[in-house]
């Protein structure tokens, strides 16, 4: 029988080490750039959706650690509308609209092609950001509807060993369709983690703070420890058709001898502000 070269062998394991870095590293980079694909969607030239947000806290703090709204977008070209809740936004013509429903407010702004630009722009385009992000976070994906092609991505962060006084985690589980890369739902999971001392618990419960859950122990050390899961489920997308798109001109009037906008029927009373 021959000797096993040690040699031979450790240099078959270097490759088969380097292989696997270089297959990961790949895998990495596609999944991020699946990512990037997914939650840009909205940059394409043809869409319309409905969308359910909602936002739930552990434990709930104050009133804002829970909400939810509704949401309606439509975008042709170079045309934007949007309406959440009480608040819609004009994006048209070069003209930027926000208004409010509740206060009764509108306030106008004149918006450029780089605007525009900047709304389709891809967070993750940066290769630097791309990097950053693959350096810090894992990478789970998993099919969990084959027959719709729908599949799960988890992003979070990779635990950090050494001890820190505070830090904010992010993490995201996204549920899309692996043919089209349309979203279905996408969580986005923040974890507040803050080392407090006695001092600190005795004012939090002097604030009325009830600390039951969000104080947590670990080893010697006590720290405030605050998880908020934010949820967007998208309804009805379409990049293909839209119909119609509410255009500002249906309830505004732009008087040109003045030189300011003037809100029609349901808006006429609605306080009008222009930045330009």
């Amino acid at each position: 029988m021959k000797r096993l070269n040690l040699k031979m062998l450790g240099l078959l394991i270097v490759v088969l080490f380097n292989s696997f870095i270089t297959k990961a590293q790949k895998d990495t980079k596609a999944l991020i750039e699946e990512f990037n694909k997914v939650i840009t969607f909205t940059s394409s030239p043809i869409i319309t959706y409905q969308s359910t947000t909602r936002l739930n806290s552990m434990p709930v703090i104050q009133l804002q650690d829970t909400m939810s709204s509704q949401e309606i977008f439509y975008k042709i070209n170079n045309s934007i509308y949007t309406k959440s809740n009480s608040s819609e936004i004009y994006l048209q013509d070069s003209v930027y609209i926000q208004i409010d429903n509740l206060s009764k407010t509108v306030i106008i702004n004149k918006i450029d092609t780089a605007s525009y630009s900047s709304f389709n722009a891809s967070p993750l385009a940066n290769k630097d950001l791309q990097k950053a992000f693959a350096n810090n976070y894992t990478f789970n994906k998993k099919i969990i509807d084959k027959q719709n092609d729908i599949v799960e991505l988890t992003i979070e962060p990779i635990p950090d060993t050494v001890l820190m006084d505070q830090s904010i985690n992010l993490s995201f589980i996204l549920q899309y369709n692996s043919e089209t890369f349309l979203p279905q739902n996408m969580q986005t999971i923040a974890v507040v983690k803050q080392y407090v001392t006695e001092e600190m618990q005795q004012e939090l419960a002097a604030k009325g703070i009830n600390t039951i859950g969000l104080i947590q122990k670990e080893g010697e050390h006590d720290f405030y420890v605050h998880k908020q899961i934010l949820k967007v489920v998208y309804n009805n997308i379409s990049t293909t058709k839209v119909n119609t798109i509410p255009l500002w001109q249906q309830h505004f009037v732009y008087d040109k001898d003045k030189e300011e906008f003037v809100g029609t029927g349901t808006y006429k009373d609605y306080i009008v502000t222009q930045t330009f």
